[in-house]
């Protein structure tokens, strides 16, 4: 695990890669959409998850976690399990104080993901396959679609990278570049 203390940007983060931490939750919906890819590359399996904590405005908080799985087909799936276990509460987190962090991926945070990922096909240019964000937490003050939002354009940001050589100096570029 990679953590992230940035005093000076406000910026905290903890990045699992080739793992994802394990939060247990409920699937009610699962949001997804195929996406027609032309990118011909081969990947391997990646798992990446982001913690992320924002203390310079009110949306600050996501946790998040993809899987990417590869496959044959011309075809990129996206999916998201929505769902959330109003009675598990995430003690070991990195957001505020105050906050109040439970797992699971609520349907209003999930649907940005899919969003983001369909109007930027083109650019974050993924391999066929598909792409389970099934790890998810989400603060009950703190959390917001752009917070989880900003989370998703960070990990797939992060995804393109060999994940065995990401040192810290790699995820503060990658969330300062997709902050602006």
């Amino acid at each position: 695990m990679i953590i992230v203390e940035n005093k000076t940007k406000f910026i905290r983060a903890r990045l699992w890669t080739d793992e994802l931490p394990e939060l247990k939750y409920n699937t009610i919906e699962v949001l997804k959409v195929d996406i027609e890819t032309v990118n011909a590359e081969n990947w391997q399996q990646k798992y990446l998850g982001l913690e992320l904590s924002l203390s310079r405005n009110s949306s600050n908080y996501a946790l998040l976690g993809v899987k990417y799985v590869p496959s044959k087909e011309k075809v990129l799936k996206v999916k998201v399990n929505v769902g959330m276990s109003n009675d598990v509460i995430l003690k070991n987190n990195i957001a505020q104080e105050i906050d109040e962090v439970h797992v699971g991926i609520p349907k209003e945070y999930a649907a940005p993901i899919i969003n983001y990922i369909q109007e930027n096909i083109n650019k974050i240019n993924i391999p066929p396959g598909t792409l389970l964000f099934n790890t998810g937490a989400h603060g009950y003050i703190g959390s917001s679609q752009t917070v989880f939002l900003l989370s998703t354009k960070i990990l797939i940001n992060m995804i393109h990278k060999d994940l065995k050589s990401i040192y810290e100096d790699d995820l503060i570029k990658v969330i300062d570049e997709s902050i602006k």
